[in-house]
């Protein structure tokens, strides 16, 4: 079942799909996954329906979520890479997210 606020995220997230990548298509689809999967834990747990608010916290909190499920270190680095990659892209984003260093990750 889709919630309300999840079903607020995606026509943002489309707009910045649009945008052409160096990467391979394999590579895109990863990293996009890994943001829906992000929006979704994000949506669920705060109700929040814009992905310019999107904070450190809610990274924070979402690695402690990959950690629960048993995520290995290098499974919860390339959710990072994807989330990170997506969310450099908004152009009217609050915050910037952290580095891995500030999780404790080299």
């Amino acid at each position: 079942m889709e919630t309300k606020q999840y079903t607020a995220l995606p026509p943002q997230d489309e707009k910045i799909c649009s945008y052409e990548l160096q990467e391979s298509y394999r590579m895109q689809e990863y990293y996009f996954g890994s943001y829906e999967r992000f929006l979704r834990y994000v949506a669920d747990t705060y109700n929040l329906e814009k992905i310019a608010y999107i904070t450190g916290e809610h990274l924070s909190d979402y690695i402690d979520d990959l950690k629960k499920r048993e995520f290995t270190l290098p499974e919860i680095k390339n959710e990072l890479t994807g989330i990170r990659f997506w969310h450099e892209s908004i152009a009217k984003a609050r915050y910037k997210l952290p580095p891995n260093s500030y999780f404790g990750f080299n």
